[in-house]
């Protein structure tokens, strides 16, 4: 690997790590377009599995004053524990090239509900009703292509949480779920020894950025930071589309 390329990884860390302190999301979501634009989705799954449960660790730790419960998160969970593991062999069997696609359109999902669904909320009895079918659909994105963000933080903001209740839900439902994909992975052989490795090298950044932006949460506006990660979203969900397409 190229010093160019460790140093645009390493920057993809940082900043994917900021979202992730500052809202619960966007570690996966910014980090693995980056890598699976460089090394592929398998790797990049792989790599970020172990720095993605720590960060939801800090983050768990940063906000437990704000815990409270969450309707249906338990449902959630243990349904997408089953779709992790679907998801994981998905990893394993289909091309990098179609891997490649599920991430750009992972992303593209969440910019689409930025853009047209700002204020979408969900009332009582349709999420008694849905819970089931998100969490099979959040794990099985989650094991195949590292992004379950679309889906969970879309369905956590449609309970109109008070900001740092929503990081702490966030980051509980990722961290179960991280628990359930990390063992899938060493078990189909994704999570070799030097991605093992590689992974524990890549928690350095979030150790020092994550809890720092999780100081931050509720001061930045929350659409100003939006557009940011939207314009970088962009970018990089359009190179995985054209490598998925082209096989550039």
């Amino acid at each position: 690997m190229s010093f160019e390329s460790l140093a645009i990884i390493l920057a993809a860390l940082s900043f994917g790590s900021f979202c992730k302190g500052l809202t619960g999301l966007g570690l996966p979501l910014v980090a693995t377009p980056v890598i699976a634009a460089f090394l592929g989705v398998q790797h990049a799954v792989a790599v970020l599995v172990i720095p993605a449960m720590v960060s939801n660790a800090l983050l768990m730790w940063e906000q437990r004053a704000h815990a409270r419960a969450l309707r249906d998160l338990p449902v959630l969970t243990l349904v997408a524990a089953v779709g992790s593991v679907f998801g994981t062999w998905s990893l394993v069997v289909l091309p990098d090239r179609v891997l490649a696609l599920l991430v750009a359109a992972s992303v593209g999902a969440f910019l689409l509900v930025l853009l047209f669904q700002p204020n979408f909320r969900l009332g009582y009895h349709l999420s008694r009703f849905i819970s089931p079918w998100v969490g099979f659909v959040a794990g099985a994105a989650q094991g195949a292509t590292g992004i379950s963000g679309p889906v969970v933080g879309t369905y956590l903001r449609a309970f109109d949480l008070e900001p740092r209740a929503y990081v702490f839900a966030a980051a509980t439902w990722f961290q179960g779920i991280g628990l359930i994909q990390i063992v899938a992975l060493w078990q189909f052989g994704v999570l070799t020894e030097p991605r093992l490795y590689e992974g524990l090298l890549a928690v350095v950044p979030i150790l020092v950025i994550v809890p720092l932006a999780a100081k931050l949460t509720g001061i930045i506006p929350r659409r100003s930071f939006e557009g940011i990660l939207m314009v970088f979203l962009v970018i990089m969900g359009l190179k995985l589309a054209a490598s998925g397409i082209f096989g550039v």
